[in-house]
């Protein structure tokens, strides 16, 4: 009694002599890698290429799970850096409400004093006109300087987008991750 079995080659016809502890080899004919299937009293061979095709379509299930985790995990990453954003921005445009509250209150100020100086020269009696338009002078020199003051303290509209930025961006972030989570699902 033989100790092998002769099969064909699926891939060129060669005759192959099959050992009952062979499970898998390469045609000694076209050099194409076979896997010995054994069942049922029935040995059959099959080209290892059919299994490259089942581990393919795995490693890529395993691509596009690894995908979605992490556009998940980005997603938690870009929520937290936009509720800090968001807190920065709510900072920065406190400061820039209380820079306008100081700046408006300066040129109020300002132009109280022109005010006081008008009255000043206005309600003054003919012989003090003199001091009155010094004092009608010093008041609008100095409320000048202060409405001119108050309006370079004043913040510009380019510092309030400059604080938006970095939230905008990451609304950008979120969203295309969120888009991409909705492909890959």
């Amino acid at each position: 009694m033989a100790d092998f079995v002769t099969l064909s080659c699926p891939n060129c016809g060669g005759k192959l002599e099959i050992t009952p502890d062979i499970e898998r080899f390469a045609c000694a004919y076209c050099g194409q890698e076979q896997l010995v299937n054994r069942g049922h009293g029935i040995i059959s061979l099959k080209p290892v290429l059919d299994r490259l095709a089942s581990v393919k379509q795995s490693v890529e299930r395993n691509v596009e799970a690894s995908e979605q985790v992490a556009n998940e995990l980005a997603l938690q990453r870009i929520v937290k850096e936009r509720t800090a954003a968001e807190a920065a921005l709510e900072t920065a445009l406190q400061s820039i409400q209380e820079q306008r509250s100081s700046a408006l209150k300066m040129g109020c100020f300002g132009i109280l004093l022109i005010g006081l100086g008008l009255s000043a020269v206005i309600g003054s009696p003919s012989k003090d006109v003199g001091n009155a338009l010094v004092c009608l002078f010093i008041s609008l020199l100095i409320g000048v300087l202060l409405l001119f003051s108050s309006r370079q303290q004043l913040p510009k509209l380019e510092q309030e987008n400059l604080a938006r930025a970095p939230l905008l961006e990451l609304q950008k972030q979120e969203e295309a991750i969120r888009a991409n989570l909705k492909h890959t699902v």
